[in-house]
């Protein structure tokens, strides 16, 4: 990515593209509000919190984000390139974490979200490319 980007633009950028806004209006349907505003808030650090996740970490150059439920979401950003040619690489991660056994048994995905598994990380490469086209304007 050319230009150099802050975590602040990114994750700011990320929580109010279109598609991401999508998301937000499903959220809506089961009472979880959201705005760019709040978008905004939490990207500049005035928040922990947006929509249905929770800042766990906050540095600089990294944002980790836990969700109601089993899944989390990463943001970094890091600076490549030099000062006549900055550049800035956006990093983006969701995971879903396996469901707690009972007992000492393996933890599970559960049916439902191994089967969701391959839409999650296609979502979440769209979800990252648009934030990039609209850093990149």
């Amino acid at each position: 990515m050319k230009a150099k980007v802050t975590l602040a633009e990114f994750v700011g950028t990320f929580y109010t593209t279109p598609l991401f806004k999508a998301e937000r209006l499903v959220l809506r349907c089961v009472g979880i509000r959201s705005s760019d505003h709040d978008a905004r808030q939490l990207a500049e650090g005035a928040s922990e919190h947006f929509a249905a996740w929770q800042m766990t970490v906050r540095t600089e150059t990294e944002l980790l984000m836990k969700a109601i439920g089993r899944t989390s979401s990463w943001f970094g950003i890091e600076h490549v390139g030099d000062t006549t040619a900055p550049e800035t690489r956006l990093l983006f991660g969701s995971v879903v974490a396996p469901k707690p056994s009972a007992g000492q048994g393996i933890p599970q995905m559960g049916p439902l979200f191994s089967g969701l598994l391959g839409a999650h990380r296609t979502y979440s490469k769209l979800l990252l490319m648009s934030a990039r086209r609209r850093i990149n304007g």
